[in-house]
Order: structure tokens, then C-alpha cells, then sequence
């Protein structure tokens, strides 16, 4: 089974890892650049409208024309392309745009695709079709948009690369044997669910479950009255996707915990430093967490989440009153951070990340900016949505910071962190002087 990757000049755009390259290099691209790339690249052989291309890009949702050659320009950027030459994407007037570059299509397997990804930076993941087990038509429609929707809101998430919906097609939930998928496609969790009516109550199920073991790592119900498909669709899609991606950090922090240091890489390394840092929350846990980084640093240097999170890490320590020496420790988590952005610009996890370091050393204002650019790159991640909250606690904004913490908890409701999402209202409410809340 073949995924496709599209060359053209010294680039290509490799589906399998929605992923784009130059000379095999990978280069930082946003989701919706990389979308709106991909869209042209398909569909190379013919011009595409404006109107098209917006509903191509933001389904569903209504955008201004600027959005969209905002888009365009950075998709033209990131292939070298500028608004004069217009070697790779160009403009047909009164109409839209066209790909003008030569493009060849070639097919790789999507788990030699993942084989080859080389160190790991996100981990692979399968969203089967969703079973429709009440067999009314209606319910496929709904069953189909719930896979396509968690699929494409799940490949925002920077830690998780999504194999292609198109790829599962013949693959169904509740009856596929996971073992098969993970030869196949070379994933580490699957995504599986279903929906059934029960009278006016609409029943939808989610699970993650491990492709090699077969455990179940997490799984959920939601119950909707069936009165709105489409509000129901996208409501519980956001709550599912924001809850896989925290469940998988989790079960990835799990498996690297019992692990001896000297056995993980970079991913690993990570991981561990994450689970330790923020399960225990003391100066011996952010110490220990602040080495693990370290060591993940001197496999890989450059690694730009590293940087940032050892970047955090320091910050907090500040922060938290554990520097054994402030003015060293906070020039080296604004190097590294800085290093970090310069990085990965456009990494929701980077942005999160710094924007957490500036709440820490006293620059809450642009905390919020950076974060909020963050949710704009991943929306359903409840951790932004929770440090987002703080930041504006910070700056004495509690009315937004409550309403911001609170989507947090909407969107993840047992999260592992969920006592920092409480922390964070507590602290809100504490600023409006409302004591019994």
C-alpha cells in the first residue's frame, strides 16, 4: 500500500509524514501552509479557485481573502518561490492559482515511510474509520466526518504524526486486528471508535489503544442528545483529539520511565524528562528532569523541543525559587529558548513551551502572544489553553484566564494534569477576590 510523494525542483512533499523537504531535509512548515501546498500539488494539472481553495483549506469555517494570500504567500516562501517570479505557485488572474513547477508523483509504503523518518520527533498514529453500529444512513455520514475531523485536527497536534484517512479506508474499528495495522503502516497507537443511537440520545465511543500489545490506554464515551449532528461532530472531535494527545504523552512518559537512560533516544529522553518534571513538581524532580534534557542535548544538539523544554525547565526553577544562581540560570532559558523558536518557528510544542518561560520570567504580556500563536496552530491542546490561563493571571486579566483554564477542562476533563488546570482557576479566582471559589 502506497503513499504518495510529490518532487518538484529540490522539494518534496511527502504525504505519509505531512511533511515537506528540501534536498531531504525537512523544513518547518504550518498546517495550514502545508494543507494548502499539498491541495495545489494535487491538483497540479489545473488551475484551483479562490473559493476552492478555502473550502479545501478551512472547511467549514469562513475565512477573508487575506487569510488566504497570507497562505499563499508563506506556501510560496517556504518553497523559495516570491510573488514576482512565480516559479512554483502561480496566479491565474480572475481565477485562483496554479502549481507551475514540474511535479513527479512517486509511491512509498507507509511504514517504510516511518522506518526512514530517522530520529523520532512524533509518534505515529492511525485513526481507524469510526463503526457506525446503529446503521441508519444518517450515521455513516456522521461516523465518516468524525474519522476525517479527529484525523485532521489530530496531524496539528506536533507530537503526533497521522497516517493519511485515504491509506485506512479498507481498515474498520472494532474489527481490525491491530497487529496487521501496525506492520502496516509502522504506527505505535491506534484510534478506534464508534456510534450508536439510543432513543434521542446519540452514544459515541473512543479508545487508544497500543498497535504492538493491544492495551487499551484509554477509552471514552460522550453522550449528546441528537438534535444537532453538526454541533455534536465538532464538539466532541475537539474533546477527543485534545484527550488522545495528552493520553499519548502519558503513555509514551510511561513506557520511558522504566527505562534505563542509556537505553532511550532523543523521543525517550524526552518524554522521561517531561513525566518526572511535572508528575512531582519539586527541586529534586526539576533537577533530575533538567539532566535527562541534558542528555538528550548531547545526542542530538539542535534539537529544537529539547531546547525547549530544558529552556522551561530552568525557567521554572527560577521561577520556583530553586536557582542556586538567577542571573546565570535566566540567561541560559532565554538562550536556549530563543534557540528553541529560532528552530522550530512554527511548533505549537516550541511556542508552548517558550511562551510558559516568558510567564516565568516576568514577561506575561508576551507570554500571551506567544502562546495564543501557539492555540492558533493547535487549538485543542488543553496544556496551551491551561498556560494561556496563567499568563493572563499574570497580567490581571482573570475574567479571560478563567474562561481560558475553563476550556481546558472542557476540552480534557480527566487529563493527568488536570490538578494544574484547578491550580490555574484557583489562582484566577484568588485575583477577583473570590475567595469561597
Amino acid at each position: 500500500m502506497g503513499e504518495p510523494i510529490y518532487c518538484f525542483l529540490e522539494y518534496k512533499v511527502v504525504t505519509s509524514r505531512r511533511e515537506l523537504l528540501r534536498e531531504d531535509e525537512s523544513l518547518p512548515v504550518e498546517p495550514k501552509v502545508y494543507d494548502l501546498l499539498l491541495y495545489l500539488v494535487e491538483h497540479h494539472d489545473r488551475a484551483v479557485s479562490k473559493e476552492e481553495l478555502q473550502d479545501a483549506i478551512w472547511p467549514k469555517v469562513i475565512v477573508t481573502e487575506s487569510a488566504l494570500t497570507r497562505c499563499v504567500m508563506k506556501a510560496r516562501q517556504a518553497v523559495g518561490d516570491d510573488s514576482k517570479e512565480k516559479l512554483v505557485i502561480g496566479t491565474v488572474p480572475k481565477k485562483g492559482y496554479r502549481f507551475v513547477a514540474t511535479v513527479e508523483c512517486v509511491e512509498q509504503s507507509a511504514s517504510t515511510a516511518a522506518a526512514k523518518s530517522g530520529s523520532r520527533d512524533q509518534t505515529p498514529v492511525a485513526v481507524l474509520p469510526f463503526a457506525n453500529l446503529g446503521g441508519t444512513e444518517e450515521h455513516d455520514y456522521l461516523a465518516s466526518g468524525l474519522t476525517l475531523d479527529i484525523s485532521t485536527d489530530l496531524s496539528r497536534n506536533g507530537w503526533l504524526f497521522v497516517v493519511s484517512p485515504g491509506s485506512l479506508h479498507n481498515y474498520r474499528s472494532l474489527e481490525t486486528d491491530y497487529r496487521k495495522v501496525a506492520d502496516d503502516f509502522g504506527v505505535q497507537y491506534i484510534v478506534e471508535g464508534g456510534l450508536r443511537r439510543a432513543g434521542d440520545t446519540l452514544r459515541i465511543t473512543a479508545s487508544l489503544v497500543d498497535a504492538t500489545t493491544g492495551a487499551r490506554e484509554w477509552s471514552e464515551r460522550y453522550d449528546q442528545p441528537v438534535s444537532n449532528l453538526f454541533e455534536i461532530q465538532d464538539d466532541i472531535t475537539q474533546q477527543i483529539v485534545s484527550s488522545l494527545g495528552s493520553q499519548v504523552r502519558r503513555a509514551e512518559g510511561r513506557k520511558s520511565a522504566k527505562a534505563d537512560n542509556n537505553a532511550l533516544d532523543v523521543w525517550g529522553l524526552l518524554h522521561k524528562g517531561m513525566a518526572i518534571s511535572w508528575s512531582r513538581f519539586n527541586r529534586e524532580s526539576n533537577l533530575e528532569a533538567e539532566a535527562i534534557y541534558r542528555e538528550a542535548l548531547e545526542i542530538e544538539p539542535n534539537n529544537g523541543r529539547t531546547l525547549a523544554y530544558l529552556a522551561m525547565s530552568i525557567a521554572m526553577k527560577v521561577s520556583n525559587g530553586w536557582s542556586d544562581n538567577v542571573p546565570e540560570d535566566v540567561k541560559t532559558a532565554w538562550t536556549m529558548g530563543d534557540r528553541a523558536v529560532g528552530l522550530l518557528p512554527d511548533d505549537p510544542l516550541v511556542l508552548a513551551s517558550y511562551g510558559h518561560l516568558n510567564t516565568c520570567l516576568g514577561k506575561a504580556a508576551q507570554a500571551v502572544e506567544v502562546l495564543s500563536r501557539s492555540l492558533e496552530l493547535d487549538p485543542n491542546s488543553a496544556w496551551s489553553n491551561g498556560l494561556l490561563s496563567f499568563a493572563l493571571t499574570c497580567c490581571n486579566r482573570a475574567d479571560e484566564a478563567i474562561a481560558q483554564v475553563t476550556k481546558a477542562l472542557r476540552l480534557s476533563p480527566r487529563d493527568a494534569a488536570i490538578h494544574w488546570y484547578l491550580t490555574m482557576l484557583a489562582w484566577a479566582y484568588l485575583q477577583q477576590a473570590h475567595y469561597e471559589d
